[in-house]
């Protein structure tokens, strides 16, 4: 018998949202890219472009913006139909990463 393996979904990082798609915001993904469902993104300085986060980065990528709700594919150009949901993941991202650190530093 085959075996059914299902990817992640919205309901995997996103517990609520507010109605009416209150928490989400039209946003452009800078082309040459091909990022999944999830992926923490930063807002380019120059362009107001997403690019997936960078730490390393100059450009203002390197500062988390929002986390893709859907898969978008801009490989080959650029797409204006991703939609982050922004603060309450942000916020819930900065509470993970301020336990981690904590646990990190205890340790």
């Amino acid at each position: 018998m085959p075996v059914l393996t299902q990817g992640p979904t919205l309901g995997d990082l996103l517990k609520y949202e507010a109605p009416n798609l209150y928490s989400r915001d039209r946003a452009t993904v800078a082309s040459a890219q091909n990022l999944a469902l999830g992926t923490v993104v930063g807002r380019e300085t120059a362009s107001g472009q997403l690019k997936a986060l960078d730490p390393a980065a100059t450009d203002g990528s390197e500062m988390a913006a929002g986390v893709l709700a859907n898969d978008i594919d801009a490989t080959l150009i650029e797409r204006d139909d991703a939609i982050p949901p922004l603060e309450e993941l942000l916020a819930e991202l900065s509470h993970a990463r301020a336990c981690a650190e904590a646990g990190s530093l205890a340790a």
